[in-house]
């Protein structure tokens, strides 16, 4: 008499063929997945660099605009200016744009900034023109803004 023989479980090399596929299916996600968070993390440094930047020139700007006196002795990294009898100067130090306002100790602006110009042009006392050049730079990506403000300040020494 024949026994029956019980074919209800998985062989061995059944085994490792289903464990070998959904080693290289997981593998695939992963990898997937892992590229797609590096991609979204570039995206997200360059969007928080480009921010920063926008806002650092926003400020820049605006105080320039309320400023009673620029004065142009400022170095082309550095500028000085007088609100409301209140000597400020943005400056560069290092990859920061630090502001620094009497007796209030310099407060960053902006970081990763790698190049920072002001160029100065008056021409006639009651409307003068203050360019501004940023180039900020982190993890190889670079961006760059520039701006001319018209200075209605009453005084540009």
């Amino acid at each position: 008499m024949k026994q029956a023989i019980n074919e209800d479980g998985l062989t061995l090399v059944e085994l490792i063929v289903t464990i070998t596929i959904i080693t290289f299916l997981l593998a695939s996600i992963y990898g997937i997945l892992g590229g797609t968070f590096k991609l979204w993390q570039q995206g997200s440094e360059k969007i928080d660099m480009q921010q920063n930047a926008r806002i650092a020139l926003n400020m820049l700007e605006t105080d320039i605009k309320r400023a009673d006196m620029v004065y142009s002795y400022s170095g082309p990294t550095s500028m000085y200016l007088n609100i409301n009898n209140q000597q400020i100067r943005y400056h560069l130090s290092g990859t920061q744009l630090l502001k620094a306002a009497s007796g209030q100790g310099n407060n960053p602006v902006a970081y990763n900034l790698k190049e920072l110009h002001y160029n100065y042009y008056p021409t006639v006392s009651s409307c003068s023109i203050v360019e501004i050049f940023m180039e900020f730079e982190s993890e190889g990506y670079v961006y760059e803004l520039s701006s001319k403000i018209n200075v209605r300040a009453s005084n540009f020494n």
